[in-house]
């Protein structure tokens, strides 16, 4: 058995769509007994319910790490930010800024705007305190450009220590400090025994799963940053798939 981690947008999803060849690459894969799943930015209900294609993946690594589900939604690992944490980050970025709060709460989606197109209840947040009973995993900040992204990151991280700060070109995932989608990936490696595991991403935040996969899988328009820490250069997840099964 083998497994491939993989990151949703940008990877496999390509405006909400996944190419027909990658459906049917994850497919033939997890009928030969492989196990496929999501490793991700997105908030639980991004990747648990925004799958418009059909894929049944056999794990969920959603916000980052931070929460972490079986195919049947059993939650394997959890790590939620405190309350007073939360709101002292919400109310210091959420002013002049596009956020969401990642919470574990697959019914309603809560924004700085509900403008946004999600298929969930969207709720405006005016007071952190309407999530004061939520299980909050973690943020989404999204600014104007990939070189704001990174200041802001870098200043997160510095300010609470308590948290991580990942970059995916003009946003920013905060999470608490020790997930990662890297610290996912060894998660599932270990959860399934050990057995060889790939990663496949195509961003800076994905920097943790390629580093901690035993193969790792980006793309020729990925940043240098990022092709210099993957095994290989591929095309599509199919690509990567062809590969990890000849390993």
């Amino acid at each position: 058995m083998k497994i491939l981690a993989s990151d949703m947008d940008g990877t496999l999803f390509f405006h909400r769509r996944v190419h027909l060849k990658d459906i049917s690459a994850i497919r033939k894969f997890q009928k030969k007994g492989n196990k496929f799943g999501f490793c991700t930015g997105r908030y639980l209900s991004g990747a648990v319910d925004n799958n418009p294609i059909g894929l049944h993946p056999d794990f969920y690594i959603a916000s980052s790490g931070a929460i972490i589900l079986d195919r049947n939604l059993n939650v394997l690992y959890e790590k939620t930010i405190p309350y007073p944490l939360g709101k002292n980050i919400w109310d210091t970025y959420s002013k002049e800024n596009w956020m969401m709060i990642h919470t574990g709460n697959r019914e309603k989606t809560y924004l700085t705007t509900v403008s946004w197109k999600n298929k969930n209840n969207p709720v405006l947040v005016k007071d952190y305190d309407i999530v004061k009973e939520e299980k909050v995993h973690g943020f989404s900040v999204v600014v104007s450009t990939s070189e704001e992204a990174q200041k802001v990151a870098k200043e997160i991280e510095e300010n609470y220590p308590e948290v991580w700060a990942f970059v995916n070109k003009n946003s920013i995932d905060i999470v608490p400090r020790g997930c990662s989608k890297g610290a996912g990936t060894k998660f599932i490696q270990s959860y399934y025994k050990d057995v060889l595991i790939g990663g496949i991403g195509d961003n800076y935040n994905d920097l943790p799963m390629l580093e901690e996969a035993d193969i790792a899988f980006t793309f020729a328009k990925s940043p240098e940053e990022v092709k210099l820490k993957a095994t290989h250069i591929v095309d599509s997840v199919a690509h990567a798939i062809k590969i990890l099964m000849e390993e």
